[in-house]
């Protein structure tokens, strides 16, 4: 295996294990990395990429985790409206008629 495919392969398992063990956007890095720390494929990416970029990733991974939440309550919302719109306004096809 050449460098980049090390690299490649390590960078995977690290995302990997970040979407296996951090799910909730508000965790600390202070506490993900203590939570990390015992895998292996932490270490190898930290031995290859360093402290920063793997917060880099770590910060990437919660932000994605926080967007999809966002995104999701504004859809729930969104399925919601036509009925909450025709409790307000049950009558409302008759506005449009006249």
């Amino acid at each position: 295996m050449d460098r980049r495919q090390i690299m490649d392969e390590v960078s995977e398992n690290y995302a990997r294990l970040l979407m296996v063990h951090i799910t909730d956007y508000g965790i600390l890095w202070s506490t993900a990395v203590k939570k990390m720390g015992q895998f292996l494929e932490f270490q190898a990416y930290l031995d290859l990429f360093g402290r920063e970029g793997a917060q880099r990733l770590f910060r990437r991974h919660v932000k994605k985790l926080k967007d999809d939440y966002l995104n999701s309550k504004v859809q729930r919302y969104f399925d919601v409206l036509p009925e909450v719109l025709h409790q307000l306004f049950p009558d409302f096809e008759t506005f449009t008629e006249e």
